[in-house]
């Protein structure tokens, strides 16, 4: 029998092997990250392993679920429809090839035919939210889905708050992140991102 030590590594493995970019797809969190980062992931694996067993990243997929299983056990009482883990996929063609823009959101909640999408985020502190990369985020789900609207729930020791993102992005704003990324035009896309990226070991554009 598994202790739950066990378990919980176990689904974490588990989940990161069902979910592997295929060819042609560019994820949306990777628009919003080191455009680098990606290509080490594939040519690198075996540091990606040690993501899989670090317990800060463990706590967040708890609370994801946690959260997720509570919205559909109590929203879908008030005639809420609750949609969890939801795949989107756009097509897009950047110089005569084809790419998939391809992301999850986590809870999208329909009511009245007014859609709400909802990505949730576990911080171990709490200054400086919402974070520049989690509203791009949210940004580009809200495109990605088609939203009327997305709202950012940050968990974190001091608090539980919620930040509506209203700003839109245009099809021609996405495309331009798509070409920034294909280009590695900004490595690293953020000035915080080495410090805490596992392949700053061998990376030539670590910063600080």
């Amino acid at each position: 029998m598994k202790t739950l030590q066990e378990l919980l590594y176990e689904i974490r493995r588990l989940e990161k092997e069902a979910h592997k970019r295929k060819e042609g797809e560019i994820w949306v969190s990777d628009l919003a990250r080191c455009p680098l980062k990606v290509e080490y992931e594939v040519r690198y694996p075996e540091l990606a392993v040690q993501d899989i067993y670090h317990p800060s990243f463990i706590l967040g997929d708890l609370v994801h679920k946690g959260v997720e299983t509570l919205a559909k056990e109590f929203l879908e009482k008030d005639e809420v429809k609750v949609e969890v883990e939801v795949e989107g996929r756009r097509e897009m063609e950047i110089g005569g090839v084809k790419y998939v823009i391809v992301g999850r959101a986590d809870i999208i909640l329909t009511s009245g035919g007014h859609r709400v999408g909802y990505e949730l985020k576990y911080c171990r502190s709490d200054p400086g939210l919402p974070l520049e990369h989690h509203v791009l985020q949210a940004r580009l789900y809200k495109w990605l889905f088609n939203l009327d609207t997305v709202k950012l729930l940050y968990i974190t020791p001091d608090r539980i708050t919620e930040y509506e993102i209203k700003d839109e992005v245009s099809d021609d704003d996405v495309m331009r992140l798509v070409v920034e990324h294909l280009s590695k035009a900004r490595t690293p896309k953020w000035p915080w991102e080495c410090k805490y990226c596992t392949y700053s070991v061998l990376c030539p554009f670590k910063r600080g």
